[in-house]
């Protein structure tokens, strides 16, 4: 090749898709589909449910954990918008149904529930949630004892503190009524099998409310036997 051609070569402009990083263009995408989930969000209704939900469902499979906690972020928001009869998460609203059943998802076991937490506690400052009271939140919200123990112990990794003295409320709050829901051996063996590796570190560090709940709920007339187990569990 010549010294003019290599010239020519080096002297043709560079195209947006080539100055392009790969990182760049993935955001990119994801932002397109972030927009595609909040534009089905925003069509929801009781005639289109079931189509637009597997339509968001679809988009997550495909691309990943970040659309997921965009629909998080999105349907919480709508709460935010209001709780009037005109507010799309008026209560039997689409909205609030994917919701609650949201909800009730994240709150199968902490591992889910951690979910919760990174979503709301998202440090972009386009995705954000402002002014979120998470005890208020949860306190609107259709949801058991133990579902909104979950959520709660899950807050309590966010980075952001008032997050965690909210979800502190909740716990000590909720505690009482999760005691009676979990009045039965078997059934409060079934929720301390049921939290997972990301909540043990809370039980191996000082942190009163967490000792609190854990102390309430061995105050209910439990086997020795089932202590025993819960012991080598925690």
């Amino acid at each position: 090749m010549s010294s003019e051609d290599k010239t020519s070569n080096s002297s043709q402009p560079t195209t947006p898709s080539s100055r392009l990083s790969l990182p760049s263009r993935k955001s990119s995408f994801l932002t397109i589909v972030k927009a595609q989930v909040s534009v089905l969000l925003s069509t929801l209704s009781e005639n289109t449910y079931s189509r637009s939900v597997s339509d968001i469902f679809a988009l997550i499979e495909e691309n990943g954990k970040a659309v997921y906690l965009h629909l998080i972020r999105r349907i919480i928001q709508e709460w935010q918008l209001g709780q009037g009869p005109q507010s799309s998460t008026y209560p039997g609203s689409s909205i609030q149904k994917l919701l609650i059943d949201q909800l009730q998802a994240l709150s199968k076991s902490q591992t889910a529930a951690s979910l919760f937490c990174e979503a709301i506690s998202s440090t972009e400052k386009s995705e954000a949630l402002k002014n979120f009271d998470f005890e208020v939140f949860i306190n609107d919200q259709p949801l058991k004892p133990v579902e909104r123990i979950r959520l709660a112990l899950a807050l309590l990794q966010s980075p952001k503190s008032d997050f965690v003295v909210q979800a502190e409320r909740v716990i000590q709050s909720t505690t009482p009524s999760l005691k009676e829901q979990l009045s039965s051996p078997d059934l409060l063996l079934e929720f301390i099998q049921s939290l997972d590796a990301t909540i043990y570190r809370y039980w191996n560090e000082p942190n009163d409310t967490v000792t609190n709940l854990v102390n309430a709920l061995y105050s209910n007339n439990i086997p020795n036997n089932v202590t025993a187990t819960i012991k080598e569990i925690l």
